[in-house]
């Protein structure tokens, strides 16, 4: 990194106020980094060359920088995501300007500086950043992101409630219900305000785990009704973001008609089909909100049809649906997991989707019901359309059949739309006998005449008008000396950069010393569990993430000994099978034990199924780390489970005979 000036300071409420100016210097192994520009009352204050956004957004706040000034928004994130976290870094009174955009047309920032009079053969990314400064001080160019702000509202457990025992599972039912009675408190309050929001939470044995509010509002206008707590068991964290928007975006084509699949919660379950249940998009997102969801939808086209099998249907989705101004769509019946398992299953054969989750999959069930249930109207379209030739589009056919026209009513409309379009495209033609009058004839050239002259009159006045308001910016430019940027001084340049090597030194060094503390302390913890180990007090479990044939594949030998199965909602059943085959003594669920799904066919091939919660456990390096007993319990259940399959074994063999 290089320096090519040092900060001075000057006053902050200096009436000129202070901008910056950035320009792309490299993007190298996914880093960009800038060159950059402050300016403080028509001086430059500081300017750097090779430096990241962090420098950036350090200045912004330390200098109360009015705008932020680019000449090509890509060149800042190449996402609305990363334009989002960038955003939410800066204060709120830095706005964003792009400096070659008029009218919402962007210019070629060369071209502009050549109108002025500015030669560009030589044009730097510092210079650049100097003029981008310069003119968004003299109130060039347009605002080109809109910040939306929201507020989240977490609330969570403080202590980790892991350890078994009676005690235990009492204080978590305790702490449970506080989160159940704060939650419930602070919806009362929001509920009463009128504030827009979105409620995701997880529900627990007497309670809740956790829950996060999205306020659709600012976070100073819940300064009085929702307050941050830390206490000892159950604290609520208050935090604000920004959703950005940009006011420049170029105007898409008719959006695809979609069907989707919702799965709300936790974690959300997208899942979208176009008209034909083709699979375009599936997938799952921790702590989705329903605008991230509404933003990822876009991306793919325009929903007529929001599917969810969750009933009573949570708001959020009725919101999504209205938004869309879409038809929500339930199933008549409640969907049994066997019969998700099933539907998912055909399209994992046929290609359509890679791998899925519990979430996904409630996801692409309800979308694929939806589908099915205005699937014979839509394949009646086809058939209607190649019967009779007619060349419309058979997409607009089907979104207005699923709006709920007939067949016939949706063909009408759309040839009615067509119709006018085409009416309006139509010239009308005067008939040659009016034409002979020449009195009309004459009047018909004088009104042309007329309107030639004053389209070139119009012209010439906006031409007029362009050079008056560029002579008028180069006298300015002029005036603030920017055709004559003056020599830097080299020792003092030289020195700044040896400054800001040896402070970026230092950063790198405290990170490497907190790196190694951090391995240190893990060393440190692995080796006493080690020797807990050693002397018998704990045993060390290899976790699986979900019975899947991939995990399985990386596990080391675990013949009799115990595993932990993260997720066992989620398997497939060939890897069942190879688990069987690699005979561990037992496994370990995190929850309650269920005699369906796969609990009961791992005990069925043999291997006893345990509950976490009912031992005292610690967590490290990809491992559990298990008081003893578990062992005991595991070949106590073992032998009996084995007793158990070989006396069904024995009651089929003498009902045989």
């Amino acid at each position: 990194m290089t320096t090519s000036d040092q900060e001075q300071r000057v006053p902050k409420d200096a009436s000129g106020g202070c901008y910056i100016g950035i320009d792309l210097f490299k993007y190298e192994g996914g880093r960009r980094t800038y060159s950059v520009v402050l300016l403080c009352e028509g001086k430059v204050v500081s300017k750097y060359d090779d430096v990241g956004l962090e420098k950036v957004i350090r200045l912004c706040w330390e200098w109360e920088v009015s705008k932020l000034a680019i000449d090509n928004i890509a060149e800042l994130a190449e996402s609305k995501l990363e334009l989002g976290r960038v955003v939410s870094l800066l204060p709120e009174k830095t706005s964003i300007y792009q400096i070659n955009l008029s009218h919402g047309r962007e210019k070629d920032f060369r071209e502009m500086l050549r109108t002025m009079g500015i030669p560009t053969a030589q044009l730097t990314p510092s210079k650049t950043a100097y003029y981008l400064a310069l003119l968004a001080s003299m109130g060039v160019g347009e605002e080109v992101v809109k910040k939306e702000a929201r507020t989240k509202i977490i609330v969570r457990k403080n202590r980790n409630l892991s350890s078994g025992g009676m005690s235990s599972n009492r204080y978590k039912r305790k702490v449970r219900t506080a989160i159940l009675q704060i939650v419930n408190s602070i919806k009362e309050a929001l509920d009463s305000s009128g504030f827009d929001y979105e409620l995701l939470y997880r529900k627990a044995g007497g309670g809740l785990d956790g829950a996060t509010f999205t306020v659709f509002a600012p976070r100073e206008s819940l300064e009085n009704i929702v307050k941050p707590k830390t206490g000892t068991s159950v604290s609520v964290e208050i935090r604000p973001e920004y959703k950005v928007k940009l006011l420049y975006e170029e105007k898409v084509k008719e959006a695809k008609p979609l069907i989707v699949g919702i799965d709300p919660g936790m974690t959300y379950g997208i899942a979208i089909l176009d008209i034909d249940g083709n699979v375009i998009y599936i997938g799952s997102w921790q702590r989705m909100g329903r605008l991230d969801a509404v933003e990822l939808i876009e991306k793919y086209g325009k929903p007529i049809v929001v599917a969810t099998d969750v009933y009573p249907v949570p708001i959020g989705v009725k919101k999504i649906a209205s938004q869309f101004g879409a038809e929500l769509y339930v199933p008549d019946r409640v969907l049994t997991v066997e019969e998700k398992r099933n539907i998912i299953e055909k399209a994992l054969e046929k290609g359509e989707i890679v791998d899925s989750d519990s979430h996904m999959r409630d996801a692409y069930a309800a979308a694929y019901m939806a589908y099915k249930a205005f699937s014979k109207k839509l394949t009646e379209v086809n058939k209607y359309l190649e019967k009779t030739g007619l060349d419309i589009p058979a997409e607009n056919v089907k979104k207005r059949i699923i709006g709920g026209s007939s067949l016939a009513d949706a063909v009408e409309e759309e040839l009615k739309a067509y119709l006018s379009s085409v009416n309006k495209s139509i010239k009308i033609v005067v008939s040659p006998d009016i034409r002979k009058d020449e009195k009309y004839r004459r009047e018909t050239d004088n009104v042309d005449l007329i309107r030639k002259e004053n389209m070139i009159l119009a012209k010439r006045i906006e031409s007029l008008e362009e050079e008056i308001r560029r002579k008028e910016r180069e006298l300015e430019l002029y005036k603030k000396g920017v055709l004559q940027l003056n020599k830097e001084d080299y020792y003092a340049r030289e020195l700044h950069r040896l400054k800001e090597m040896i402070a970026e030194a230092e950063r790198t060094l405290k990170e490497k010393e907190n790196e190694l503390e951090s391995i240190s302390s893990e060393v440190q913890k692995l080796s006493s569990l080690l020797q807990r180990i050693s002397r018998g007090e704990i045993v060390a479990v290899p976790i699986v993430p979900s019975l899947t044939k991939s995990n399985l594949s990386i596990l080391p030998n675990v013949n009799g000994r115990i595993v932990f199965i993260e997720n066992p909602d989620s398997y497939q059943r060939e890897a069942v099978e190879d688990i069987k085959n690699m005979r561990p003594l037992s496994v370990i669920f995190p929850g309650p034990i269920s005699n369906k799904g796969l609990a009961s066919l791992l005990e069925g091939g043999g291997i006893p199924v345990l509950s976490l919660s009912d031992y005292v456990y610690e967590r490290a390096s990809g491992f559990l780390f298990v008081n003893s007993k578990v062992e005991e319990d595991a070949v106590k259940k073992k032998m009996e489970l084995e007793k158990k399959l070989a006396d069904k074994e024995k009651d089929k063999i003498l009902s045989m005979l």
